[in-house]
């Protein structure tokens, strides 16, 4: 069960990363090894973190990821890294408060752990889907400190600056994200979120900031 959670998370990160060359069946197969992982991995907290993350990422299945993922936390509720991808399918669900609690308890369970630069990218997306820009600006300037090439707390820090007003900030981060993905645009990012109104506020600050639609 581990194994296919694991191959599943392969085609996570080939698809967050852009490397997917057959989009249709990349994804068809990492929801195939996603559901082999929950099936198999009822008591393996890895398969079914690993696998509901790629069912909510892939496929768009946020409610029984949601299922999954909290099985394996309550199997293992020691392992870091699957509190910070519960957290990441919190904000997904429009859940910011959950979001925050489960990227707090990642940081105490793993204080030096490599992926810190994703616990406070996660953390800036929670308080700006609740309406607290300037705490997203500032987390996301904590996760980039950690990774200057992370371009989700790029974005999350240039939105949250739009929004906000301070348009000079926001521009600069646009500049810097475009020069890591020439082709990113508003529209890639619409994944992050479930809720129309919460992509309509991070496009427009997008937008407002420079990137193109």
């Amino acid at each position: 069960a581990c194994a296919y959670g694991m191959a599943a998370w392969c085609y996570v990160r080939r698809k967050a990363r852009g490397w997917m060359e057959e989009p249709i069946q990349e994804s068809a197969e990492a929801v195939r090894l996603a559901r082999k992982a929950v099936l198999l991995g009822e008591d393996d907290p890895i398969a079914l973190c690993m696998g509901g993350y790629a069912l909510a990422l892939i496929a768009h299945e946020f409610d029984d990821a949601a299922v999954f993922m909290d099985r394996g936390l309550a199997v293992n509720p020691n392992l870091g890294r699957n509190w910070i991808l519960s957290a990441w399918l919190r904000v997904w669900r429009g859940e910011p408060d959950l979001a925050l609690e489960h990227a707090a308890h990642a940081m105490r369970l793993s204080p030096l752990d490599p992926s810190t630069y994703a616990m406070h990218g996660v953390m800036a997306y929670a308080h700006f889907l609740a309406g607290r820009y300037d705490m997203a600006s500032l987390c996301a300037e904590s996760s980039l400190r950690f990774n200057p090439t992370f371009l989700l707390a790029t974005c999350v820090f240039a939105a949250s600056n739009a929004v906000a007003g301070r348009l000079d900030l926001a521009q600069r981060a646009i500049s810097r994200a475009l020069e890591y993905d020439p082709d990113l645009c508003a529209n890639n990012l619409r994944d992050l979120f479930r809720r129309e109104e919460d992509f309509t506020i991070f496009a427009r600050g997008l937008r407002n900031a420079g990137l193109p639609e």
